[in-house]
């Protein structure tokens, strides 16, 4: 037994040499035994890297996804990863799903914590304004109902359509004194609307050359806008009569004769896009005059500035419209402006290098009657400029800031085009700056 026992030993190393593999009982030290021999663990072969083609790509389903837009359609971002969209209906309007919320629906900006959406939206949907915890719509107006969207407010039997963003259809009812008149509510011919919250029509007498705004709230800014536009907010103005039209040259010369306004520093013989001293102009609008001249004409006739909110308001109405003729693109048909269809170098002015009589652009007249509130030439409005003012804007007729540096404008100019002469644009200028393209109209409190 010894003997074979020697020889299957024997055996066994003669085997392990051929093989060049350590024997168990010899030490292993860095892959090798004292002889040389390899041992430990069995060499593993390099794989090449490259995508796993078992695991999805980034953006299809199961794949990493940084936000919904890297999503394919009909997925949402889920906790990093595209998943299928079941949620009922999908996320309401301007609500999004991100790596952020872990597939909640939540306001652009904010995150998912704690079973809830937190932090402030850093963008909300047009028509909506920011508050510390979300996006909200304003109340509705008196008799008027929450659409589908969540946004917006139309009276009983019509609809809201996107494109001309307005209501549509004729009402089936409306409240308090107001009557059912083509695809809205009106006060009865020979009343005017005081107060839109209650929906009370009285007798008013308007003042000649001039158009009721009515008391109530509407949005001010744009989301969507220059930087000075946001946030939206909403904003209570009561009522007023603003100017049909801008203050003419015809209007203006006769404040100089009577001593309650000083002429322009230019005139039409300096350059032939000032009107004070055109006769052909006595209808055009005022140009070329500084704030303080304004202000001074209005004070001659027994009215103020516009403050920057009664001006927006005049020129927008409540339905969130962009110009004050809707929300198609502005072109010729509806303002005194750059004419971008038209063939020369110089089209300012719809190609004529001037402004026009006021009222010349019917079909962009104001939801409350103004006309010209965009293009011929901006309006000076009583307010001082300051960038962030919305942030902290009173909710009840803002005045704008105490101080600045310069007084607000709007409505754009005859040397303009397309989003500058939004409803919503806002522009500033020293109160002393005098140029062709700024004129200004007046206001008168309702009360």
């Amino acid at each position: 037994m010894i003997r074979f026992y020697f020889m299957m030993s024997g055996f066994a190393l003669l085997l392990s040499g051929c093989l060049g593999v350590a024997s168990a009982e010899e030490p292993c030290i860095d892959g090798r035994t004292s002889t040389g021999k390899a041992c430990g663990k069995k060499k593993v072969k390099k794989v090449k890297k490259g995508r796993d083609p078992k695991k999805p790509s980034t953006g299809t389903e199961g794949g990493e996804c940084y936000g919904n837009n890297t999503c394919n359609a009909g997925l949402a971002c889920d906790a990093g990863r595209c998943k299928r969209d079941t949620a009922p209906g999908g996320c309401s309007a301007g609500k999004v799903r991100s790596r952020y919320t872990k597939g909640n629906c939540c306001w652009r900006g904010q995150a998912w914590w704690a079973g809830k959406c937190v932090g402030k939206p850093t963008v909300c949907p047009d028509g909506m304004y920011r508050t510390s915890s979300g996006c909200e719509a304003p109340t509705c107006e008196a008799g008027k109902e929450r659409v589908s969207d969540g946004i917006h407010c139309c009276y009983p039997g019509q609809a809201w359509v996107n494109s001309p963003n307005m209501c549509v259809g004729k009402p089936s009812s409306c409240p308090g004194d107001l009557v059912a008149s083509g695809e809205s509510c009106a006060c009865p011919a020979g009343k005017a609307l005081t107060s839109m919250t209650e929906a009370s029509c009285e007798r008013v007498s308007v003042p000649d050359g001039m158009v009721l705004v009515p008391a109530g709230s509407f949005r001010m800014g744009r989301e969507s806008g220059n930087g000075d536009e946001k946030p939206v907010h909403e904003v209570y103005v009561s009522g007023f009569f603003i100017d049909t039209y801008e203050v003419t040259a015809s209007q203006y010369e006769a404040c100089v004769r009577a001593g309650g306004c000083t002429a322009p520093k230019y005139t039409h013989e300096y350059s032939s896009y000032y009107n004070y001293g055109a006769s052909e102009r006595g209808k055009h609008p005022i140009n070329g005059v500084t704030w303080d001249q304004a202000v001074a004409y209005c004070e001659w006739a027994n009215k103020r500035l516009p403050t920057e909110a009664e001006w927006e308001k005049a020129a927008r109405g409540t339905d969130g419209r962009k110009y004050p003729w809707g929300n198609e693109w502005a072109t010729c048909r509806y303002a005194v402006m750059v004419d971008v269809d038209g063939e020369d170098d110089r089209n300012d002015g719809c190609g004529k290098q001037r402004t026009w009589e006021v009222g010349s652009k019917p079909a962009g007249v104001s939801p409350y009657g103004a006309h010209d509130m965009a293009g011929n030439v901006s309006e000076w409005v009583s307010d001082w400029y300051d960038r962030e003012y919305y942030a902290y804007s009173p909710e009840r007729d803002p005045k704008g800031p105490v101080l600045g540096t310069g007084r607000v404008a709007r409505g754009g100019s005859l040397f303009n085009y397309g989003d500058s002469l939004r409803g919503e644009v806002r522009d500033s200028n020293k109160p002393s700056f005098t140029y062709h393209r700024i004129g200004f109209r007046c206001v008168r409190s309702l009360n």
